[in-house]
């Protein structure tokens, strides 16, 4: 059988690329294990050849931002050392432009705010994961997508929903999905007849499951009420896989960013009451 409900499958939650200093290398390695405790891909560099001034500059560029591109979450682990450092500024500069899911942690407050400055990265691990709810003939696209957005874990099930055990595994992997990430909803004409698609949409709907919807076939969201509520978008005829992941990758870089700002708020307020 094949596209099995990937559950237990260990697959990357995420590609980090870790910003740093060399003088905070210890404080980094504390972020970046924890990263790797939840399935994240994390990088840092800590090049001997740093040490050689402007002798290998244009190669270590090109390798840094060549890095920094293939990735699609970039960490800056703030400090005194690294905003003095050149090559760490120069890596923001890169990041910012190339669009990433972007986080700050102050390695600097690991010693007496550990527990504040890694739920930052909890939060990052709600957005890591994308349950991939299709029935259509045109796999293709859903593959080429899945492709696009390899930055997520990516949870799909393509297995007819007979037995229980079947269904206690779709189950399983959307609960995984509510507390990690979003369903991705692919409604097409297809998928209408097929009855698993609606036990599985019934299924995130039933775990208020944060859901992204997109329609194909000129289906419209109008026929849908119970999902008009969701953020949803249109692959019509015309469209490109590459327009719909840039629009799927926005749109949950936004609402990160959005709950970011909250939890910093939160934080705040809670070390204000503490101290006073």
């Amino acid at each position: 059988m094949k596209n099995k409900i990937n559950v237990w499958k260990k697959a990357i939650s995420g590609w980090v690329f870790l910003s740093h200093s060399s003088f905070d290398i210890e404080k980094v390695k504390i972020i970046r294990n924890y990263l790797e405790e939840y399935q994240f891909n994390a990088i840092m560099f800590f090049l001997k050849c740093f040490e050689n001034g402007e002798d290998n500059k244009k190669e270590i560029e090109k390798l840094l931002k060549c890095e920094i591109t293939s990735r699609n979450i970039f960490i800056f682990c703030q400090s005194e050392n690294s905003k003095k450092s050149k090559w760490v500024n120069w890596e923001r500069e890169i990041a910012k432009k190339e669009d990433k899911i972007y986080l700050e942690i102050d390695v600097e407050k690991l010693d007496y705010q550990k527990c504040i400055e890694l739920s930052k990265i909890d939060l990052l691990i709600r957005y890591s994961t994308l349950y991939f709810i299709y029935y259509s003939s045109k796999k293709e696209i859903i593959e080429e997508l899945e492709k696009k957005l390899e930055g997520f874990k990516i949870l799909k099930n393509s297995e007819n929903l007979k037995k229980e055990k079947e269904i206690k595994k779709v189950k399983q992997a959307i609960t995984e999905t509510k507390n990690k990430g979003f369903a991705v909803l692919f409604i097409s004409k297809d998928s209408l007849k097929k009855k698993e698609f609606w036990t599985e949409k019934q299924i995130a709907l039933d775990k208020n499951v944060r859901i992204i919807v997109v329609l194909m076939d000129d289906i419209k969201i109008e026929d849908f009420p119970a999902l008009k509520k969701y953020k949803y978008f249109i692959y019509g005829k015309n469209s490109r896989i590459e327009e719909l992941s840039n629009q799927i990758y926005s749109y949950i870089k936004n609402e990160f960013e959005k709950e970011l700002k909250n939890l910093k708020g939160a934080n705040n307020e809670n070390l204000v009451g503490k101290n006073s």
